[in-house]
């Protein structure tokens, strides 16, 4: 579903459905290393670490999510719920665990 059809209306949370078997993701836009990403995972998967090219945003639309930033082994760890944003720097490692069934948008800024 890369870049969205202009004018017109969507529902966040249903552009994206639950994998049981992985965590799933959906590029919604992207142009270079910016881009829009929806995620959903059911509770207890994990999304293993890496790295954003870029600063970015979370922005949780329903669930619970466990956030850790490991920068050059300086732990910090966050549990972020629905209608909360959590922004990380562009290169900081980074993983999540969904503590529920969970869906969150990334954007890359």
């Amino acid at each position: 579903m890369e870049n969205l059809k202009e004018h017109k209306i969507y529902k966040i949370e249903d552009l994206i459905e639950f994998d049981e078997s992985t965590v799933k993701t959906q590029i919604l836009s992207k142009n270079g290393d910016f881009a829009s990403i929806i995620v959903a995972m059911k509770k207890d998967q994990i999304f293993k670490e890496h790295i954003s090219p870029v600063n970015a945003y979370v922005y949780v639309i329903e669930g619970r999510v466990f956030f850790r930033v490991n920068n050059d082994g300086n732990i910090s760890e966050f549990e972020l719920n629905k209608g909360e944003i959590f922004t990380f720097l562009a290169n900081e490692k980074h993983s999540l665990v969904a503590l529920k069934d969970s869906k969150f948008l990334v954007v890359r800024i």
